[in-house]
């Protein structure tokens, strides 16, 4: 009776401890996200974040797509919901239709990863007020407060409804408190927590290292990109993600760009009629570089194909001549050559790189504790982390990344290994065995470890 009343206590210590509760919290709220369609048209959280896909969705992804993935709802469905997206923007360009100004005006934005929150949506109150949270391109990505939790309410009024009346109860259904708690808790678990401390970085590539300097503002340039993009995230030195109109929105009318079309005008956070067309103030929030690479097309409007072509534009006169590069009294553009934009790039892949081997290493490490089909997910999450990491690496214009990217194809090849495997030690030693190989990797691509803070 005795250690029977042990047992219990300590089950039920088990169960009430509160990183268990949060892991229970987080897997609920994993759950909602990929498989809750809130009584609406059928699609989820994950019809346009899918994990797989660095939880966001581009033209050459959405080419993949089976004609009745509920991404496709209004071609499907073209009486109730055919307005709800353009079919050519969305697959041509990966560009979905947002009404954040209001059901009588809208415009087309890309799909925003979702990783790293935690650590970039702390916005400016000085600029968005005292509780809005820097979701969606211009901190306009949710209804009331603005806030991470607001955020699936506007999504599933948005994206979600059977028809374009959206009257919730017939439409919709809206989530449930607890919902709500466990997405949110979800989103703030995905990718880093932490910032990197990019000063104390040192890369065995002269190129990259180049790069990582010149994003400092380092060796003579005219200006760092450092200031808005602390340690290449989202935030500035005083911890705030700040919105800032850098002529981006102006791109948005360039039929070279997006074939014959031209986007409707898109004036950024509010609803306050726009000089230019469109409504807001011209501001769109700062993203976190950490993750950009591989994450293209770059800027709310999808406009900037590569890295490379998205670090360019702040060389230009569309920059120099909007508020935040100085303006046409004063213009102000980055003051780089074609080699220097390429290191900077190339820097900011090898970041990438890095957080996509931290990060599969940390869904390594939770795959391994699951079981069936939790863990084959799991470790296709791993597997996407890998080909990611390899894929930045080797579209770099400059820089060598030898022996990393040979040593990440070698740990890939362990992790399709362990997804094929039916027996779960011998899976979790080839996912072991990836795990050891990519760290070597990364040590390869800095000649000091990287330091947190």
């Amino acid at each position: 009776m005795l250690i029977w009343l042990c047992n219990l206590a300590i089950t039920l210590l088990l169960f009430t401890s509160p990183a268990l509760a949060q892991t229970n919290i987080v897997e609920r709220g994993r759950e909602i996200f990929f498989e809750e369609d809130f009584d609406g048209n059928g699609r989820t959280c994950g019809t346009c974040h899918p994990a797989e896909h660095n939880f966001t969705i581009d033209a050459e992804f959405i080419a993949t797509l089976d004609d009745n993935d509920p991404l496709f709802v209004h071609e499907n469905d073209p009486e109730n919901l055919g307005d709800l997206e353009d079919s050519f923007l969305l697959r041509e360009f990966g560009l979905i239709l947002e009404n954040v100004d209001g059901p009588d005006s809208h415009v087309f934005r890309g799909v925003p990863h979702n990783v790293g929150m935690s650590i970039s949506i702390n916005a400016d109150p000085a600029h968005l007020g005292p509780t809005r949270h820097a979701v969606g391109w211009s901190g306009d990505g949710a209804p009331g407060d603005g806030t991470i939790a607001d955020f699936l309410e506007g999504a599933i009024r948005q994206h979600f409804p059977q028809t374009l009346d959206r009257i919730e109860g017939d439409d919709f259904r809206l989530p449930e408190p607890d919902e709500v708690a466990a997405v949110e808790a979800f989103l703030r678990s995905l990718g880093r927590q932490e910032e990197l401390d990019i000063e104390a970085m040192q890369f065995a590539d002269q190129n990259v290292d180049a790069g990582r300097r010149l994003f400092l503002g380092d060796d003579g340039v005219n200006r760092g990109c450092n200031g808005c993009h602390g340690n290449a995230g989202a935030n500035n030195s005083a911890g705030f993600n700040r919105n800032f109109d850098t002529g981006t929105r102006t791109l948005s009318q360039d039929p070279g760009l997006f074939g014959a079309n031209t986007l409707p005008p898109d004036g950024g956070f509010g609803t306050e009629a726009h000089g230019d067309g469109g409504f807001g103030d011209g501001t769109f929030n700062v993203p976190s570089l950490v993750e950009a690479a591989d994450t293209p097309p770059f800027f709310h409007n999808n406009s900037a194909e590569t890295i490379e072509d998205a670090v360019a534009h702040y060389t230009t006169s569309t920059f120099g001549n909007s508020p935040a590069g100085g303006g046409p009294e004063e213009p102000d553009p980055f003051q780089l050559t074609r080699e220097q934009i390429n290191q900077v790039a190339a820097f900011l892949r090898a970041i990438n790189a890095q957080e996509n081997v931290r990060n599969g290493n940390v869904l390594s490490a939770q795959a391994q504790r699951l079981r069936g089909d939790e863990a084959t997910d799991r470790i296709r999450e791993v597997i996407a982390e890998s080909e990611d990491a390899i894929e930045v690496l080797e579209g770099a214009a400059t820089g060598r990344f030898q022996p990393t990217v040979p040593q990440l194809r070698a740990a890939l090849g362990h992790e399709r290994r362990a997804l094929s495997s039916r027996n779960d030690a011998q899976r979790n030693r080839s996912l072991q065995q990836a795990q050891d190989m990519k760290t070597r990797a990364i040590e390869a691509l800095l000649s000091r470890r990287v330091a947190s803070r």
